[in-house]
């Protein structure tokens, strides 16, 4: 893919992130937006924004337990570091791993499968030798994505196993789904250390708006989502090197 072609990708991305700020930059509970309200971050784990007190309270009982999951792994002294230079990577591709959590999990014609598949974006730190290493969202590099089983990531999650489980079931109730709307999980999985480390995010979406989006696209999600993360494709030698992700195969 040239330089070109991958910035007419991100040139799209933005266009289409306009019809999804609503979604993923508003409110958690009530999603109302930065437009129309003043967003304050949850005090416990500083990743779910919310418009009031009031908003933060009723949201509680669904979000606690992720709330107190993402508290635990900050505090792990020999993750801390990396997650939180994780967690801003994730924060700046937002919008891309957003659009490709709807696109690669099909919700558009089929909202079920929001709560049965998780799409799992693998990356690598880049070599400090790189000139654009420095750059918060190209420290790392994608070199491969794959949409996994729920079932198949809890078993390899162990102890996040009944924490995302009980997350994703809760996004996306049965009233949720009939109406058009749920929460596509995407999750960032750091390679390259003895303990990989993992951002899982939940991005809400509308149905109606996931196809407005898709009629824009040409390319393949997972050909978009490399570009978007890395102005280029993975070269080939990296999709060979299946040695440190044979977990992920069921």
């Amino acid at each position: 893919m040239s330089a070109a072609h991958a910035k007419h990708i991100l040139r799209q991305y933005k266009k289409d992130i306009k019809e999804l700020r609503k979604y993923y930059d508003g409110c958690r509970y009530c999603g109302k937006t930065k437009e129309e309200v003043k967003l304050q971050l949850c005090a416990g784990c500083g990743l779910h924004r919310y418009c009031s007190k009031d908003c933060q309270k009723k949201a509680w009982p669904k979000h606690k337990e992720m709330c107190r999951q993402n508290q635990r792994n900050m505090a792990l002294p020999d993750k801390q570091p990396g997650l939180k230079k994780l967690n801003s990577f994730t924060q700046k591709h937002k919008p891309h791993l957003h659009v490709a959590g709807i696109r690669a999990l099909g919700v558009m014609d089929d909202p079920e499968s929001a709560k049965e598949l998780v799409l799992v974006v693998m990356i690598r730190e880049r070599e400090a030798s790189d000139p654009v290493a420095h750059k918060t969202e190209r420290a790392y590099r994608c070199f491969d994505a794959k949409v996994l089983a729920l079932e198949d990531f809890c078993r390899i999650q162990g102890d996040l196993d009944s924490t995302v489980g009980k997350e994703i079931e809760r996004s996306n109730t049965p009233e949720k789904l009939a109406a058009g709307h749920g929460s596509v999980f995407v999750a960032v999985w750091l390679f390259g250390s003895a303990d990989p480390t993992m951002s899982i995010c939940g991005y809400p979406f509308s149905v109606e708006s996931a196809k407005d989006m898709e009629k824009n696209k040409t390319a393949h999600w997972r050909e978009d989502l490399f570009a978007a993360l890395n102005w280029e494709v993975p070269t080939q030698e990296e999709l060979d090197d299946r040695s440190v992700i044979v977990v992920l195969v069921p």
